[in-house]
């Protein structure tokens, strides 16, 4: 059985690898590190290869596999969602999507990657077409990014191909 700081070496092995083979690993935004093994170690975590710190998928429909990950700030120790969109060339253009000001969170967040297809999330105030359980449908043509806090909050980042950008929709509260 592989111990949790092991993992935590392949997965900084993995993403500093970059998103497709042989590539110049990808530089780790400014001021933001990968999560220790002692940040990382709680039991919930195991049943993830990559301990719900990362997430591959193609995340914006351009045939490229990307990567969703999760980091700490050298600083502040807050946690970011990063997702890092594989270009041509072997070229990546790292996004920040969420920054979360509590420090330590590190430990009860975690990220994979959610399926295309229908997601239900949230209704906004005022949505008519709101079921009755709180939430309506949302059709996504590639697949998400679902952050969540363990026994707690989700949301899903879903590329918007209008905006080029992504969007957040809470899934739970």
């Amino acid at each position: 059985m592989t111990r949790p700081s092991g993992i935590i070496a392949l997965m900084a092995t993995l993403v500093l690898a970059g998103c497709a083979a042989h590539t110049s690993p990808p530089q780790l935004p400014a001021g933001w590190r990968l999560p220790t093994a002692a940040e990382t170690k709680d039991a919930w975590r195991s049943d993830d290869a990559e301990r719900h710190l990362r997430a591959t998928a193609d995340f914006d429909g351009d045939g490229r596999v990307d990567q969703a990950v999760l980091l700490v700030n050298e600083t502040t120790a807050y946690v970011g969602l990063f997702v890092l969109l594989a270009r041509a060339e072997a070229k990546v253009d790292a996004r920040e999507l969420e920054v979360i000001d509590e420090p330590r969170f590190i430990e009860v967040m975690g990220v994979s990657a959610a399926p295309k297809g229908v997601q239900r999330v949230m209704c906004l105030d005022h949505d008519s077409s709101c079921g009755s359980d709180g939430k309506k449908p949302l059709w996504l043509d590639v697949p998400a990014i679902d952050l969540f806090k363990v026994g707690s909050a989700s949301s899903i980042f879903y590329w918007d191909p209008k905006t080029r950008s992504f969007e957040e929709r809470s899934t739970s509260d």
